[in-house]
């Protein structure tokens, strides 16, 4: 009667999940679903905002190969504060401001802001120096 006993009592043993198992295992899922598609959103802004700059720059590079061809003496290089508006690929304008400093006489010192246009919020600051030859 003990050996029935003993294989009864084996055989009642619960097998699978509770209840209280399965909702924390849910919540859990929950917030690691969360908790990823805000990294993946934040990875995807970041993304936008690096290929926007990347496009500013380009431009900006076009735009300094351009004032240098200019010459020593071309109006956006005289000293003092200038701006310009810069339209990327998707439309949105930006400000980009520069002042100028002359250095020497051959090289001029550049302080470029680039801003966005409606907080005037600086989204990037950068210096630079353009060094004209005799």
């Amino acid at each position: 009667m003990e050996a029935f006993a003993k294989q009864t009592s084996s055989s009642n043993k619960p097998t699978g999940f509770t209840l209280l198992e399965v909702m924390i295992t849910g919540v859990l899922l929950m917030l690691f679903v969360i908790l990823s598609s805000t990294v993946i959103h934040q990875g995807a802004q970041q993304l936008q905002k690096r290929q926007e700059l990347l496009e500013i720059f380009n431009q900006m590079d076009a735009w300094t190969s351009e004032v240098k061809q200019a010459g020593f003496a071309a109006v956006s290089l005289s000293p003092g504060w200038h701006q310009k508006e810069i339209v990327d690929s998707r439309g949105s304008t930006y400000q980009l401001r520069w002042r100028v400093q002359e250095l020497t006489p051959l090289l001029k010192g550049i302080t470029f802001q680039l801003q966005h246009p409606l907080d005037q919020a600086i989204l990037h600051e950068w210096k630079s120096g353009i060094l004209f030859k005799p």
